[in-house]
């Protein structure tokens, strides 16, 4: 199934989950009460019900995820086309649609500009140590999550290690943004350098949301998607530094 298909079908599906929330969360308001004589009985107890309802209550407190907020959206929505007669298969596959493209725009990450990087004029000596300087981070980096992939030993991803894992890589994405960002530029490759950078910011906030797939699978599979597409970015990136250094005569990196 192409990758948009299984967008829709996960924001249709989530139609279903935001009404089973919705419905909970309206339970916790209890019946309406009514005037009526109440015979007590020796099981009945006032601290019971007490806890019971603050325990209702902090369930009800607590912050509502992407999942939440678009699932209760959707269910909103189809409501909405229920009562008017509406819920056609097309208007629900629209529905469907629409919200879709809301996950993957979703996805909110810091980012830098030409003013936060070290800009310095073109010369050899320059373009081959910023090569060298941008491949050693990356292939250090590369290293040091292909290791730590290694030694989690998630089975899944609703394994513990998992999310360790995932904040772990989302750290050092972040840490090698950093360090990719104090690298004298070269002037020819400004822009590209700018875009590696947040292409590194935009996957360490990926990561972090992928961490929470088990509470916010909207935003982890939004997440999912932003590092799909950076990846195949990051690889046009560094393919534009090696194709400068090639045209400056100089050897290019190691990919």
């Amino acid at each position: 199934m192409a990758r948009a298909n299984i967008i829709v079908a996960v924001a249709a599906s989530l139609i279903l989950i935001g009404g089973a929330g919705w419905i909970r969360f309206n339970d916790t308001q209890g019946p309406t009460p009514t005037l009526s004589s109440v015979q007590t009985t020796p099981n009945y107890s006032a601290e019971s019900e007490i806890t019971s309802f603050e325990s209702v209550r902090s369930e009800s407190d607590k912050p509502l995820t992407q999942t939440d907020l678009i699932g209760r959206q959707l269910f909103s929505e189809y409501i909405n086309l229920s009562t008017k007669g509406q819920a056609t298969s097309e208007n629900l596959n629209k529905l469907a649609s629409d919200f879709a493209n809301n996950i993957l725009e979703s996805h909110v990450a810091s980012s830098i500009a030409i003013n936060d990087i070290v800009v310095v004029p073109d010369t050899a000596t320059s373009l081959q140590s910023y090569s060298n300087k941008i491949f050693s981070i990356r292939n250090k980096y590369e290293s040091i999550i292909s290791s730590a992939y290694k030694q989690s030993g998630f089975s899944s991803a609703a394994d513990p290690k998992f999310q360790k894992f995932m904040m772990e890589v989302g750290k050092y994405y972040k840490q090698a943004a950093d360090e990719m960002q104090t690298i004298p530029t070269p002037a020819s490759l400004s822009n590209n350098h700018v875009l590696l950078v947040n292409n590194y910011l935009s996957s360490s906030a990926a990561t972090f949301s992928l961490s929470n797939i088990g509470t916010d699978p909207v935003s982890a599979y939004a997440a999912l998607n932003i590092q799909t597409k950076n990846t195949v970015e990051e690889a046009k990136l560094l393919s534009q530094i090696n194709l400068t250094l090639i045209q400056q005569g100089l050897p290019p990196g190691n990919i």
